[in-house]
C-alpha cells in the first residue's frame, strides 16, 4: 500500500511534464508568428523640381532643383505614414523626410551638370514591428550646350 501513492505521484509528475512539453512544442511556432516583423517596400524616383518629366540640361556652374521622391508601404501596397526616410547622395548631402498619408515624401536637392551619374539612396530603418528597407536610383544631368 505504501508504494501505490508513490507510484501515483510519479505517474502524475510524468503526465504533467508531458503536457507542459506538448504545450511548448505546439505554441512555439505561434510565438514566432505573433512577433514576426512586417516586410516593407521602399521606392525612389528622381524628377525635376516642381513636377514630373525629364531633368533638363543645366549650364555649367548652375544648378537645378531635383526632387527625390520616395514611397513606403508596409506591407507592400499599404502606405505607411509618419515614417522617417533618410535620402542621401553618394558622397554628398543627405536629408531626412517624413512620409505623408500616402506613404510618400520628397527631398529636394540643387544639382548641377555632371559627367558622372548622381546616385541616391533612400533608407527606412524599420522598427520593432517593421523590417528596414532601402532603394537606390541613378541619373545624369547633362550640361547645356
Amino acid at each position: 500500500m505504501i508504494q501505490k501513492p508513490m507510484a501515483r505521484s510519479v505517474i502524475a509528475a510524468v503526465v504533467v511534464a508531458g503536457m507542459l512539453t506538448l504545450c511548448l512544442v505546439t505554441t512555439k511556432p505561434l510565438t514566432h508568428a505573433a512577433f514576426a516583423k512586417t516586410s516593407c517596400e521602399l521606392g525612389i524616383r528622381a524628377d525635376p523640381g516642381g513636377g514630373g518629366g525629364k531633368i533638363e540640361p543645366v549650364a555649367k556652374g548652375e544648378t537645378t532643383p531635383v526632387d527625390i521622391n520616395v514611397g513606403l508601404s508596409c506591407p507592400a501596397g499599404s502606405p505607411l505614414s509618419g515614417a522617417t526616410i533618410n535620402v542621401s547622395s553618394e558622397g554628398g548631402p543627405s536629408k531626412s523626410v517624413t512620409t505623408d498619408f500616402r506613404g510618400g515624401a520628397t527631398a529636394t536637392f540643387d544639382l548641377g551638370p555632371s559627367s558622372n551619374p548622381y546616385g541616391f539612396k533612400a533608407s527606412y530603418a524599420g522598427n520593432s514591428e517593421r523590417d528596414p528597407a532601402t532603394a537606390t536610383t541613378g541619373f545624369f544631368i547633362d550640361e547645356k550646350k
